[in-house]
């Protein structure tokens, strides 16, 4: 099913188009989980970009990974990205606009596929990544150099707007910049029939970074990570507005499957049918136990608290209560009917 574009020019369609996912544990995704005193546990992790379409125009948040420079990294692109895109009639050169998010491998790897479009990205970002900087081992690893080339190309054709401050792209979009896991990561807010929905990509990477004020491993500044988590905290507390993650798999659970690479994110599912989705289940680490060390019981049991959509293990170990938290889905409100069932 490809949809009928919306016909109002300030209001959108607006779709995750999920291209690849990989398993991985919280440990290793967050900064200093240690401190916590929560059990590891595996975790998807989940590659998407967006699709944002009027009668009007056509507009990309993000365009994902180059399959072969991501499989050096050891990812594997499941669906290509103009495959996705041709499943919603949308062709490569029907594309207006792209907005890189952050100048990551994972965002920006596929821009040249796209002839007819222009880009934005924030100015503190496309300064950091084409600085004396970029190269650093811990600050340039999610970077790829021949992609910051086509950036660098693509503004010299005079194809890239940057991006100071918050702006308006097109009538119901608009942009603002972020400091926390890159220098200028921009979070975009699109407008719908349904309500406002904001991309926040990498700013957050699971809801429960914003939910839980976890930060990720990858920052540039850790100050503004958490800023960043409290300016999406203050938009999800506007009625009727939806925060998206950028690779959280709870994202295909709480919006309606058009297939099974994609959601619309204008149509939200059952609050129990998410938390049943497959895609949002943990599973601990299994570590090897230390002597004298007593085997954690297998006594887990669910409670869901439906005013922010997380599930919670409950762990009884040593005849202990422990609590793990685990991000399903964002904070819902009664006021935010769309999002809420």
């Amino acid at each position: 099913m490809m949809g009928v574009p919306v016909m109002n020019e300030g209001l959108y369609e607006a779709y995750a188009l999920k291209y690849g996912s990989t398993t991985t544990t919280k440990a290793s995704k967050y900064y200093r989980y240690e401190a916590y005193a929560d059990p590891d546990v595996t975790v998807q992790l989940d590659f998407y970009f967006w699709l944002v379409r009027n009668s009007t125009r056509t507009v990309l948040i993000d365009c994902g990974f180059d399959a072969e420079r991501a499989s050096l990294r050891g990812y594997r692109q499941e669906t290509h990205p103009l495959e996705l895109l041709a499943r919603r009639g949308v062709d490569a050169s029907q594309v207006d606009h792209v907005v890189m998010s952050h100048m990551h491998f994972d965002h920006i790897g596929n821009l040249c596929l796209f002839p007819n479009a222009t880009f934005s990205v924030g100015r503190s970002e496309f300064d950091f990544w084409t600085g004396a900087f970029a190269d650093r081992d811990f600050l340039g690893h999610s970077g790829e150099r021949e992609e910051t080339k086509t950036v660098v190309e693509l503004a010299k054709d005079g194809r890239v707007r940057l991006v100071d401050d918050t702006a308006e792209l097109f009538p119901g979009i608009s942009v603002t910049p972020v400091r926390g896991h890159t220098p200028g990561l921009l979070i975009t807010e699109v407008a719908t029939a349904s309500g406002d929905l904001v991309f926040a990509s990498d700013a957050i990477h699971f809801y429960e970074e914003m939910t839980l004020d976890r930060p990720y491993w990858v920052f540039h500044d850790l100050e503004g990570m958490y800023q960043g988590f409290q300016l999406l905290r203050d938009k999800q507390a506007r009625p009727r507005t939806q925060i998206v993650a950028g690779h959280d798999p709870a994202v295909m659970a709480m919006f309606r499957t058009v297939d099974e690479s994609c959601v619309d994110l204008t149509a939200a599912r059952s609050m129990e049918v998410a938390l049943r989705s497959p895609s949002t289940s943990c599973q601990p680490v299994k570590k090897p136990a230390q002597p004298g060390e007593k085997p954690l019981r297998r006594d887990i049991s669910y409670a869901v608290n439906l005013r922010c959509a997380a599930a919670v293990f409950h762990i009884s170990t040593r005849g202990k209560a422990r609590f793990m938290r685990i991000s399903c889905a964002v904070p819902l409100r009664r006021d935010s009917g769309i999002f809420l069932p």
